[in-house]
């Protein structure tokens, strides 16, 4: 009997052992298992709050009829100027820079083709407009400057003595707007805190200069 007790016990593991084999957790059901735990462990990041579109064209718009009405004449008409004016300030700095490009190109005769080609002299000088605002940015700061001052150069216009800054007139040429852009960003740059003085259309006609004023508008002061 106790021999045969002892046989019991003997096999009691066994048998355990082989139930134990049997009742193992199916193939993969640990990976699974993880797979619902992981996920727990992971920081969830906020979801990115996105503008509302149709706001955005509110903003837009309130900032449109704000620019034009600040350059309406009492008459209720708006000129071609100030126009222009309204038109930039809707603009980010870089793309009114292109508008000033733009008149450059029509001043000295070039031309952009169907294919987006700019021709100088029957020669192609910049694919786009913008390429073309980038080569010859020098030359069209330069010409602005000739052409509302009497400053040699944007060069000149940047160093001038004395702690000279220029009053950019914009309410007479929109040209000098993105001339002021270009002055306070060369300023930045260098390091100097001069910065164009910028006098912006206004509901008031502006008295219109005589020829020969318009160019002292950014000259050196006496």
């Amino acid at each position: 009997m106790v021999e045969e007790g002892h046989r019991r016990s003997g096999t009691e593991p066994k048998e355990a052992g082989e139930a134990a084999q049997h009742t193992k957790a199916p193939r993969g059901s640990r990976h699974r298992a993880k797979e619902r735990v992981a996920p727990s462990k992971v920081r969830k990041r906020p979801p990115i709050k996105r503008p509302d579109r149709a706001l955005i064209l509110a903003r837009k718009g309130a900032i449109i009829r704000g620019a034009q009405g600040a350059i309406m004449h009492s008459n209720g008409h708006m000129d071609e100027n100030g126009a222009a004016v309204a038109a930039l300030l809707m603009l980010p700095k870089p793309q009114r820079f292109l508008e000033l490009a733009r008149a450059y190109a029509t001043a000295r005769g070039h031309a952009i083709t169907g294919s987006g080609r700019v021709v100088a002299d029957q020669r192609v000088v910049a694919h786009g407009w913008s390429a073309y605002a980038k080569r010859f940015r020098p030359q069209i700061l330069d010409w602005v400057v000739g052409e509302v001052s009497r400053f040699d150069g944007f060069q000149g216009l940047l160093t001038a003595e004395n702690g000279y800054y220029p009053t950019m007139r914009i309410d007479h040429d929109w040209r000098m707007l993105p001339l002021a852009d270009a002055y306070d960003a060369e300023q930045e740059e260098r390091g100097d805190q001069r910065r164009a003085f910028r006098a912006m259309p206004s509901p008031e006609p502006a008295d219109v200069p005589e020829p020969e004023d318009v160019p002292a508008a950014i000259a050196p002061r006496a």
